[in-house]
Formats: C-alpha cells, structure tokens, sequence
C-alpha cells in the first residue's frame, strides 16, 4: 500500500511502487494521494515492463520475494532489478537462502488448504491452529550472489534477516559497476 515508497517520497524526487496487484496498486494510489513525486504501477508480468533500464538511483523489495512461485521467479526479478538500476546505483532486498527439510514440505499450508476445501472456516485455521495458507520460497544465496556479479552488480552488505521459523533469509545491499 505504499508504505516503504512513501517513506522514500521524502528524499527521492521520484519514486515509483509497483506490485502484481491491481488492488494493491489502488489502495495505494488512494492512501497516497497527494504525495509528490510518488507514482504506483501495477506489474503482473515477470519482468519490469514499462520501466527504463538503468534509470533508478535506487531499487528496494522487501518481504515480497519469498512470495514467488520459484526460485526461478526470485532470480528473475532480481536480474530486472538490476536491469533497472543505474551504474553507481544501490539495490536492496531480502530473500529467503534457505529452509529445514521439514519446511520445504509446506505441510501447514497443505493442511490449511484441506481443511478450507472441507469447510474450516480460515479465521478458525489461522487464528486458534495457527495454520498459514502462505507459501515460502527460497533460493540458494550462491545463485544469487552468482546473478548479481553476472548482471554487474557487486555485493556490498549482507545480513542475516528474520523471515519465519524453520527459514534462513538475507537481506543484500548491492551496487552497480558502471557499464
């Protein structure tokens, strides 16, 4: 709903927030609503389309990754990520890197979905079984470090970030080399 892009609002002169959601894009735009320099897009494609390679000072996802059907997905948006990002830019996100066995599974969130289709009423599920219809994915931290120096990126930070029980995530501060 625009949270992070309205906090950026006040030091960038141009922020733009997409998302995959229509109804997301819209709340935003409405809570947003004359904040200047600050525009929502929605985005259902796997790539960025619609904006301009290596136009943004800065490119930030949080909590958003591990959402991606695959860990090909994950990769993907980080390559338009850095497509996006100019040279001498800085890239921020965080993404899960890796999870017990118990949890690629998803067996909460399988049992979640049984029970729905059954007639368990999902505030029931959530709230007194603490079952989450969420899935989580992750991808190797050595695949993406690989894509990021393949997509002329450098590494400049990493550190461990709480995601969920039973996952490990990292959040990553990359720059670009200029081209």
């Amino acid at each position: 709903m625009g949270r992070h892009a309205r906090l950026l609002a006040e030091h960038f002169d141009s922020v733009v927030g997409v998302d995959i959601s229509e109804e997301m894009i819209r709340l935003a735009r409405r809570i947003n609503e004359g904040v200047e320099g600050l525009e929502f897009e929605v985005n259902a494609d796997q790539r960025l389309v619609g904006l301009p390679s290596g136009e943004f000072d800065l490119v930030q996802s949080q909590l958003v990754l591990q959402h991606l059907p695959s860990d090909e997905a994950i990769l993907g948006y980080v390559g338009e990520m850095l497509r996006v990002l100019r040279p001498g830019g800085l890239l921020f996100f965080q993404v899960p890197v890796g999870e017990e066995r118990r949890r690629r599974i998803q067996g909460r969130r399988r049992l979640y979905a049984g029970l729905r289709r059954v007639g368990v009423p999902a505030e029931v599920l959530y709230r007194r079984l603490g079952l989450n219809p969420v899935r989580m994915t992750s991808v190797a931290a050595e695949r993406v470090e690989r894509l990021v120096a393949e997509g002329g990126g450098h590494v400049i930070h990493t550190e461990p970030t709480p995601v969920g029980e039973g996952y490990r995530s990292t959040a990553y501060w990359i720059g670009k080399r200029p081209a």
